[in-house]
């Protein structure tokens, strides 16, 4: 079944493309300088082609960021290749409620879940214009003719267009040829990548949290946490009176968690979700969160089990279910508490552990948590924040995940939690957020488009490139120009299919 925003907006395809073809039959659209291809209305227009003709008079800076361009988009080349092999060779790892779906490929704004409408409009436009603008430059430094500039239209604009004659462009030298293909993907990575700096820098580089805290990433069903009613992105103050500031109080925290009648005690959490105070009481203690199957405790303990004590030894936090268990070598007997119904059962068993280990995972309360400045000084500074190469390669992944997270736009129980300083405090908040989204979705739409386009695959740009590169190589080993064109042409509708089939695979793999 489609959902209604779908439908809502197949609808509207439907109609506008209805309205635009009773147009064109009625010659209205030619008298407008308007034609339909496919789909998409275009507006063709000479406007703008001496505005590219003056910027593409420094030949010589064009042709110094051309060169460089075919060395970023042969190593975007490189980058995107390998993601796209690796998804499909991961494909049968993944659990089919995991694989990515037909519309979560799509970078099309309303069809994508996680694309916003408005930041996906104003983002995929200004990437288009963005990748368009810069090819006509470069045609043009090449003296090859531009014939139209315009916008294209699918009920909204979608981006813009550089039509230039492709006659020309075959007769043109291959390095300036060349030059023209890497253009567009370039301007689209350099573009982000200048975006990436101003949104760490000038935006998320004087966000700071109003209170020092711990930020609550993940409950964890039917744990403690979520009976509290504690949810993702609250931030916890205090625990029973007990101050959290890092992620080492939480593993040191020092709350008993039974009476002394040997009962579940329930203890007080102060926290904030956004501007709001929050007030409520928990009962302390590591959860069970993860058991490894055929592991010692895979049938011995349960999901959502209250670990309190290993050996008659109370186990508080995380730092002590670590030495406790790293003090001994044999057998462990473990008290826990079990929910059934609404109520907690008490419970004991003896578990024989395999090297040591007894197989579970376990989580303060049955949350997992990052300090309360995590997500600001990660977007602020995803490098320098990081202490090692494995930190670091996690923040950037976090940092373009975003929008898979749900932080991209950043819901306002997050956003209210902050105060922004600096040459932007004078905005209001809601005003800042908006430019910061907008920032964020532009940068990265454009580096999505910069690797997209770097694709070895027709008719995309880096399909051209590869075409030519592929045509110097046999030119080099000695064919004739029938041959090259022929192997060369040969060669690039081979990596587009084989690019085509790896994008299908890594969609249906998990779901043979």
């Amino acid at each position: 079944m489609l959902s209604s925003g779908i439908f809502i907006a197949l609808l509207i395809i439907v109609v506008f493309f209805a309205s635009m073809l009773i147009l064109d039959r009625f010659e209205i659209l030619e008298r407008f300088n308007f034609e339909l291809s496919g789909p998409f209305l275009m507006w063709k227009t000479q406007k703008g082609k001496n505005l590219i003709d003056r910027i593409a008079k420094k030949k010589r800076f064009w042709e110094i960021f051309g060169d460089i361009g075919i060395i970023i988009t042969a190593v975007a080349m490189i980058i995107i290749m390998v993601m796209v092999i690796f998804n499909a060779m991961m494909a049968t790892e993944v659990p089919a409620e995991h694989a990515p779906r037909a519309q979560e490929i799509l970078v099309i704004p309303g069809v994508n879940p996680f694309i916003p409408i408005g930041y996906g409009i104003l983002s995929l436009a200004v990437g288009i214009i963005v990748h368009e603008f810069s090819h006509g430059i470069l045609t043009r430094v090449a003296d090859v003719k531009v014939k139209s500039l315009g916008l294209i239209f699918m009920v909204v604009p979608l981006g813009a267009f550089c039509e230039p004659d492709e006659e020309s462009i075959e007769k043109t030298e291959r390095i300036k040829r060349d030059r023209m293909f890497a253009a567009g993907p370039t301007s689209n990575l350099v573009f982000g990548v200048v975006l990436f700096i101003i949104f760490s820098t000038l935006f998320m580089g004087y966000v700071v949290p109003e209170e020092d805290s711990l930020m609550v990433m993940d409950v964890y069903e039917g744990s403690p946490a979520d009976q509290a009613g504690l949810r993702r992105y609250d931030h916890i103050m205090e625990i029973d009176n007990q101050s959290l500031r890092s992620s080492e109080d939480i593993d040191n925290i020092n709350v008993s968690i039974t009476d002394e009648n040997n009962d579940l005690r329930r203890v007080d959490v102060t926290a904030r979700r956004g501007e709001k105070k929050l007030d409520t009481n928990i009962t302390p203690g590591m959860v069970v969160v993860r058991i490894i199957e055929d592991s010692p405790a895979h049938g011995e303990l349960e999901l959502g089990d209250l670990v309190t004590h290993i050996d008659g030894e109370e186990i508080k936090n995380r730092e002590d279910f670590r030495k406790i268990l790293e003090d001994r070598d044999h057998d462990v007997n473990i008290t826990y508490w079990r929910k059934e119904n609404t109520e907690y059962r008490y419970g004991t068993t003896e578990i024989v552990r395999e090297d040591g280990k007894l197989g579970i995972g376990v989580n303060y309360l049955g949350m997992s948590f990052q300090e309360g400045d995590w997500y600001a000084t990660t977007l602020a500074r995803p490098i320098t924040s990081a202490d090692t190469n494995t930190e670091r390669v996690q923040n950037m992944a976090m940092y373009i995940s975003l929008p898979l997270l749900g932080l991209s736009p950043a819901p306002e129980e997050l956003t209210g939690f902050y105060e922004v300083r600096g040459p932007l405090s004078g905005l209001p908040s809601s005003a800042f957020w908006i430019l910061a989204n907008s920032l964020y979705w532009i940068l990265w739409l454009n580096i999505l488009l910069g690797l997209f386009n770097a694709l070895p695959a027709l008719p995309l740009d880096g399909g051209r490139l590869f075409k030519d590169w592929m045509e110097a190589i046999t030119e080099k080993l000695g064919f004739g120009e029938d041959i090259q064109e022929k192997a060369s042409t040969a060669l690039t509708y081979i990596a587009s299919f084989s690019i085509l089939l790896l994008l299908v695979w890594s969609m249906i793999g998990p779901r043979m």
